[in-house]
């Protein structure tokens, strides 16, 4: 028993340390978006060593997810899977946020 709880707990930490990246993985290239799309925004912090050490990331990230996809294909597609379980509550949200009046 003692077994099976150490084992469950590595995996739930190595699967908390990937969403953990992956978030990461996110607002990092929301930073590239956000600098081409909103260029005239006041920016509160400077980014070291922006545009290369993100870019640099962003490699490393694609990298990670794909050799990640290719060792562990079913644990990669769970992953997949629970994170488009996301995408119809963001539609929904971005619908509803479309269709009320501004405030």
């Amino acid at each position: 028993m003692g077994t099976n709880v150490l084992v469950s707990e590595a995996f739930a930490d190595e699967r908390g340390a990937r969403l953990n990246l992956l978030a990461v993985f996110f607002g990092v290239g929301a930073l590239f978006v956000l600098r081409r799309t909103q260029p005239g925004v006041p920016r509160p912090y400077r980014c070291t060593g922006y545009p290369v050490l993100p870019a640099l990331y962003i490699v490393i990230g694609v990298a990670w997810a794909v050799n990640t996809a290719i060792v562990q294909p079913r644990e990669s597609l769970a992953g997949i899977a629970i994170v488009a379980l996301g995408v119809p509550v963001y539609l929904y949200w971005r619908r509803r946020q479309a269709a009320s009046p501004e405030s």
